[in-house]
């Protein structure tokens, strides 16, 4: 596979910390891959002290599969973030090496708050529970007793049933790094480079764990105007201050969209810089051509009607359709 300018200064690039700006569609999964080939083909690291950490399970799986295809099976591990607490907790955490661990699943969280609050329907006046059960500060503060009392039946239902949630994984990992555990230093050792996936997508708690892991490289690819799971509790912070955190720094960017026409590019452009904390960066199509886009502001419920007369028409013409909203 050929590789541009930019992405081949990424695969050979021997700093300690080295930052990845990728724009949408710039082929940053196999700039990573490629990464990790050169790394494991070289031989000069091991690929068992290897941690690649990825936002989601479908993630972690294309890495390890693209992988594969160009140097076999390998013993590295890639990982979302709570994959690998629990991996870490369960190999040397000294409470839970002798005994298997499950995760409780958000929805099984969510049934036992649900069969709390059912029984306590009249002390929260019937709120409905996708309600009462969302992120509402206010609601919680108005109920805190009886939050208070539903989370310890919450965890003795987690202790009962031997479960850790996503929550706890992140938790006595980080507190065993800033303790600085015998079991942790264990785990310490095994990691001695670190890639993340999405870095844009972590949180304050998952940054921390990266500065107390401290491997010996480190490198974090994502970008910032992809950034969408701030309702989750993540934050663009680490990624824009990254450089700042983890120095001296290289930082690199991926400029070219391989997917988008520039006329996408340019429009999707538009909400994005109003942003008041983001990197700045110029984004170049690799496809020609124009394409068709058309911004409307809407403002009453005749512009609402007017577009959708408009998407009525252009279909009618078996043209397709797309609504960036």
């Amino acid at each position: 596979m050929e590789y541009n300018a930019e992405q081949k200064s990424i695969i050979e690039c021997e700093d300690k910390y080295q930052q990845v700006i990728a724009a949408a569609g710039s082929g940053k999964t196999s700039t990573m891959v490629a990464l990790l080939e050169k790394i494991l083909k070289d031989c000069n690291e091991k690929a068992e002290e290897i941690l690649v950490i990825t936002f989601s399970r479908k993630a972690a799986g294309e890495i390890r599969e693209r992988l594969e295809k160009r140097v076999g099976d390998v013993n590295l591990k890639v990982k979302t973030f709570h994959a690998y607490c629990l991996y870490a907790i369960q190999k040397f955490h000294p409470d839970f090496r002798s005994i298997y661990v499950e995760v409780v699943e958000p929805e099984e969280r969510e049934k036992v708050f649900k069969e709390y609050f059912k029984k306590e329907r009249f002390r929260v006046g019937g709120i409905p529970y996708q309600i009462l059960l969302g992120n509402n500060s206010e609601i919680q503060k108005e109920f805190s007793k009886d939050f208070a009392d539903a989370e310890s039946k919450y965890v003795e239902y987690k202790k009962a049933k031997n479960k850790l949630d996503f929550d706890d994984l992140i938790k006595i990992f980080l507190t065993g790094l800033r303790e600085n555990s015998e079991w942790v230093s264990s785990a310490r050792k095994e990691v001695q480079r670190v890639i993340v996936d999405e870095f844009q997508d972590t949180d304050m708690d998952q940054l921390e764990i990266l500065r107390l892991l401290n491997p010996e490289k480190l490198t974090v690819v994502g970008d910032d105007w992809q950034a969408i799971y701030g309702f989750r509790g993540a934050s663009t912070e680490p990624f824009i201050n990254f450089s700042g955190i983890f120095s001296p720094c290289k930082v690199h960017f991926l400029r070219t969209n391989y997917r988008s026409l520039s006329k996408i590019i340019e429009i999707s452009k538009l909400p994005i810089v109003k942003n008041k904390k983001n990197i700045k960066k110029i984004v170049r199509p690799h496809r020609n051509g124009s394409g068709f886009v058309n911004k409307i502001q809407i403002e009453t419920d005749g512009d609402l009607f007017a577009i959708c007369e408009k998407i009525h028409s252009l279909k009618s013409k078996g043209l397709e359709v797309k609504i960036l909203c």
